[in-house]
């Protein structure tokens, strides 16, 4: 189908025609959206409890799996080490032996 229109200096002429296949989606966009997924931290991280010298950390993963869960912690405004590396399913961790009175940070990746 053609459809013409417009006016004086803005005429317009469009051609439509039917598609004799679906169009196939990008695969880029959907390479990209997954790589998006996989960047997402968990969520809901938090501490469930605590003790003198232990903390039990939780959170919600965002993927549907993960290779690995990795714990890095930093002793107040220090830089983060790696504690721990868990199997991706993972959802908890207790971290032991720590000082009694001191401030200490924790971040979860899901790799």
């Amino acid at each position: 189908m053609i459809f013409n229109g417009g006016a004086g200096l803005h005429p317009f002429t469009n051609r439509v025609e039917a598609l004799k296949e679906a169009p196939k989606p990008s695969r880029l966009v959907g390479e990209e959206l997954m790589l998006l997924l996989l960047l997402m931290p968990p969520t809901d991280v938090r501490v469930e409890s605590r003790t003198a010298t232990t903390a039990f950390l939780v959170w919600t993963h965002t993927l549907l799996t993960a290779n690995n869960v990795e714990i890095d912690r930093a002793l107040g405004d220090a830089a983060f080490i790696n504690i721990a590396v868990l199997s991706g399913g993972t959802s908890s961790y207790t971290d032991t032996d720590l000082a009694e009175g001191t401030r200490y940070r924790y971040r979860i990746r899901l790799t």
